[in-house]
């Protein structure tokens, strides 16, 4: 089951657009998943497995600002701020980290693709 825990969480991870990694997106994915919750004390492996996969909302937002960028170059548009943020789905103020990484685009934009310096 735990093998099974760590494909599902490589094929959310390699959705477009990036979907977050949940407890319950990995235990969907399970021919059992019942069994999972039933039976915790019986699958501690499976338990520290999805423990560990799980994905932060931080860590989540951080990825779609990964994605949102490498977006924005894709479609040859502008690496702002406010657009990394409307296309990521941030909310207007998120943690410490995150406004950090905005901040980080703001000071230093990324190039665009195929565009002449």
């Amino acid at each position: 089951m735990a093998i099974q825990l760590r494909k599902a969480a490589k094929d959310i991870h390699q959705q477009v657009p990036p979907r977050r990694v949940t407890q319950t997106a990995l235990v969907r994915t399970l021919e059992h998943s019942q069994r999972l919750f039933k039976s915790r004390s019986k699958l501690p492996e499976s338990v520290r497995t999805l423990d560990e996969l799980v994905e932060t909302v931080e860590d989540f937002r951080l990825r779609r600002i990964t994605w949102a960028v490498a977006e924005l170059n894709r479609q040859a548009l502008e690496v702002r701020a406010w657009r990394v943020r409307r296309l990521a789905g941030l909310p207007p103020k998120a943690s410490d980290r995150v406004e950090a990484a905005l901040t980080a685009l703001v000071e230093h934009p990324q190039p665009i693709a195929g565009a002449a310096s």
